[in-house]
């Protein structure tokens, strides 16, 4: 953040403030908002100003008060939130909390089910967020001795159905065709309508999201990644459950989203868990046997997203799995990998001590998520007419992604072998480009314009999409 010209888009006083790369700051004079005017204004007027979003003027403020924003990022299972000191630019604190709205589901789309099928379902969900919001903000404000009045604005990246429920607005319309959003651009709230009037005058807002299927997340993604300045071809992508995807070329930028299911993160799956202590993450194939490396080093309890595409990418390349992800029959492989072969099932030993497996039908399950994945973005690419060899740079987002690598992202099929070497590790660019938005006025008045000019491809309008999705599912020969 240092390297880069970072300013307070919600304060406009005398002075705006710029960080240098070295850390310090360096102030240099605008035109102020406000006025000395003698005779009517006992105060100096050099310590006074005006707090404004963007150009939207919230209340005076003298040059000593603090100046603090909310940074959060909505996920399925954890809401995250870092407090901003926007006069200095800098993160203060973190703090994350789960998702209370996980009883009513463990994805999206179960939440805008309950919502569907219940009268008073969007209250219910919205309340739960807000109350998850409103208590971290009291707790980082509480903890680094602040006042709930020094907190002016909180920005949130999420994608499209939270943000939706968010704001009290129904996201039936993103789960039905033609999967409509139902507000456009970035969307504020006063802080009095969400019930955190203790907070004084400021705003929540919402970062624009870009389709019903490609949300505010992806849209903080490219602040972050900031590959709608770049003057190459790049692509960033966000895997999860549902894959999001931006191309950057030639100064237009092109999206697209694809179902791919929970097994990238371990859910699905018949030993699958989520990243945590024990889960596999990675292994290697050596003399017959597997290596497993597993999170913290503790005992095995299950396969992660990571490890079982690890996994899957060990048993193809010793011969246990064909290109058409079938597991090989005993009698065709050397005599001693007979061991993986769990007796009377279509599965393969990964811990055996621990009895955990891949079935047969886990590797479907992969395949089709890898699959997806694949498909959208070569549609993505032929639409916006670029080759594979033209990607300068491929941005892998999100917390999963961090965990994946090159190896078996291309090993396995999940993206063409020509990314290999082009992979960049950005991690979770939801927080980060939300951060830059809320520090820079730049960037906060242009994102809508950004999020208008992206040409979306919806992948049921390719042609012949159903050949192309079954050849992505197979593995690399």
């Amino acid at each position: 953040m240092t390297a880069d010209r970072r300013f307070s888009n919600l304060v406009n006083e005398n002075k705006e403030f710029e960080i240098l790369s070295d850390g310090s700051m360096a102030a240099f004079d605008i035109n102020p908002v406000l006025h000395h005017r003698p005779g009517t204004n006992p105060f100096d007027p050099m310590d006074i100003g005006g707090v404004y979003l963007g150009d939207q003027f919230l209340e005076i403020q003298t040059k000593n008060q603090k100046l603090l924003s909310l940074v959060i990022d909505i996920g399925s299972t954890t809401i995250s939130a870092s407090l901003v000191d926007n006069k200095k630019g800098v993160e203060i604190a973190h703090k994350s909390g789960l998702n209370p709205q996980r009883q009513y589901g463990d994805d999206v789309i179960s939440r805008a089910t309950f919502i569907m099928g219940n009268e008073e379902g969007l209250e219910i969900l919205q309340g739960l967020v807000l109350k998850q919001i409103k208590n971290l903000a009291q707790e980082l404000i509480e903890e680094n001795n602040y006042e709930a009045t020094d907190l002016y604005a909180v920005f949130v990246a999420s994608n499209a159905i939270m943000n939706h429920i968010l704001v009290g607005l129904s996201p039936a319309p993103l789960a039905r065709s033609p999967y409509q959003l139902q507000f456009e651009g970035k969307k504020t709230l006063d802080f009095s309508e969400i019930d955190m009037k203790e907070f004084g005058k400021g705003k929540l807002v919402v970062i624009p999201n870009i389709t019903a299927f490609v949300g505010g997340d992806l849209t903080a993604g490219i602040i972050s990644t900031e590959i709608y300045k770049s003057k190459d071809t790049e692509l960033l992508i966000d895997i999860g459950t549902n894959g999001e995807l931006v191309l950057s070329h030639e100064g237009q930028m092109y999206s697209t989203s694809c179902a791919a299911g929970p097994a990238l993160e371990g859910m699905g799956i018949s030993c699958g868990v989520t990243a945590q202590p024990g889960a596999i993450e990675e292994t290697k194939a050596e003399d017959g046997q597997l290596i497993l490396q597993n999170i913290n080093s503790q005992p095995s309890i299950g396969i992660c997203g990571s490890g079982v595409l690890a996994v899957i990418r060990e048993f193809l390349k010793i011969g246990l799995i064909n290109y058409r992800g079938n597991i090989q029959k005993q009698e065709k492989v050397s005599e001693n990998l007979h061991h993986f072969y769990v007796e009377g099932q279509k599965a393969l030993w990964v811990d055996r001590e621990q009895n955990i497996f891949i079935s047969q039908k886990d590797i479907r399950q992969l395949q089709m998520a890898k699959g997806a994945i694949l498909t959208g973005i070569e549609s993505l690419l032929d639409f916006a007419e670029v080759d594979t060899d033209d990607i300068k740079k491929v941005y892998i987002a999100g917390q999963f992604g961090s965990y994946l690598s090159p190896d078996s992202l291309t090993q396995v099929g999940l993206l063409p072998s020509a990314f290999h070497d082009k992979i960049h590790y950005v991690g979770n660019t939801s927080k980060s480009g939300c951060f830059m938005i809320s520090l820079n006025k730049e960037i906060y008045e242009k994102v809508d314009g950004l999020v208008r000019g992206i040409k979306h491809l919806s992948l049921t309008t390719v042609e012949k999409f159903d050949l192309l999705l079954a050849q992505a599912t197979l593995f690399p020969k």
